[in-house]
């Protein structure tokens, strides 16, 4: 491409003599390129849409690949062109000294015009014929960082500042549309879970106990669980309260598995939905309580009570009050154990 920018007084022409206008005009088909308000587009497929757009549309150059950042490695999430990716560049660290690496590292665009006078550049594990010229283009939104595109032609020289910026262009709109796909996605998930354990709230397990399959071999049997004496926790602090809940929690989505689903119903209470035939659930129910006695949360010796009623049909509100009554009971005898009830 080997454009060259030029401005008048007035600033009103910029890159090979393009107005300005038609430079704010390109902007708007980038945005054009993700068909958000019609359709949202998967997280994947921006980046397949911006590797193809860069490739085949925008003829930017021969082959793209666009990487995506988790933690600290950099994984390939979709390419475009030709040659394809190595496998060996498939996943790169994220410190390494690589042209990806260093450009989510520092959140940086970079543009390497002419590949063999860069000592060292390209490595090998780049294609075949050799590569001429290099942008390479941060997807950074709010702050994060959610990738990188590498942008390759086998000439030299051929791309310019203004095609580093058009890139970046474009890998900023694709990062804010990934942006705005996770906010979606965790406002969608918050209208179904609890913030503080991550798990379910009473309004998304009526929906999720519902995936729960009983039948005559295995019937739904609810656990409605209590924390007991919990207000000595938050006695101590309210930071240790939340703690305890957190990872009571996740002690038992750990035990219950793929067993079924459990929830935090209110305040230090969870309920459990279960596939389970009452015998094994009786053996099940003893063991979260025995789990929790041998096991500190937030560094207290804490004990739960669990209520056990099966579940048929009707609400699971329905079958929660059941359960309600064989918690109490365990409760009255003395608490760290379990009761069940009509089965």
């Amino acid at each position: 491409m080997n454009r060259e920018s030029t401005t008048d007084g007035a600033g009103e022409v910029s890159g090979a003599g393009q107005p300005v206008e038609l430079q704010s005009a390109l902007r708007y088909k980038y945005i054009a390129i993700f068909p958000f308000a019609v359709d949202p587009p998967r997280e994947d497929e921006v980046f397949r849409y911006l590797a193809t757009f860069v490739v085949r549309d925008h003829r930017m150059g021969d082959a793209a690949w666009v990487y995506r950042a988790d933690g600290t490695l950099i994984e390939l999430a979709a390419e475009a062109g030709d040659p394809a990716c190595p496998k060996p560049l498939t996943r790169v660290s994220r410190g390494m000294n690589s042209t990806i690496g260093r450009c989510v590292s520092i959140h940086d665009s970079i543009l390497i015009r002419d590949c063999s006078r860069e000592p060292g550049y390209p490595p090998a594990l780049y294609p075949e014929p050799g590569v001429g010229s290099v942008i390479c283009a941060h997807l950074t939104a709010d702050n994060t960082c959610y990738g990188a595109i590498w942008l390759y032609s086998s000439i030299p020289n051929r791309y310019s500042d203004e095609d580093r910026a058009q890139l970046q262009t474009l890998a900023t709109v694709a990062a804010f549309t990934i942006s705005r796909i996770r906010l979606q996605e965790r406002s969608d998930w918050l209208a179904n879970h609890d913030d503080l354990t991550e798990l379910p709230h009473r309004r998304g397990m009526r929906t999720l106990a519902q995936s729960v399959n009983g039948d005559a071999e295995q019937p739904r049997t609810v656990l409605f669980i209590d924390i007991d004496d919990f207000k000595r926790y938050n006695n101590i602090n309210h930071a240790i309260g939340d703690q305890v809940i957190r990872e009571v929690g996740l002690r038992l989505k750990g035990l219950v598995g793929t067993n079924g689903v459990v929830g935090r119903w209110s305040g230090d209470e969870f309920v459990a939905v279960v596939a389970m035939a009452p015998d094994a659930c009786r053996d099940f129910a003893r063991r979260l309580v025995d789990s929790m006695k041998t096991h500190r949360a937030a560094g207290q010796d804490v004990s739960i009570s669990v209520g056990v009623a099966s579940w048929a049909a009707g609400e699971l509100e329905e079958a929660v009050r059941v359960a309600d009554d064989g918690l109490r009971q365990a409760k009255a005898e003395g608490k760290g154990r379990s009761v069940i009830v009509d089965l």
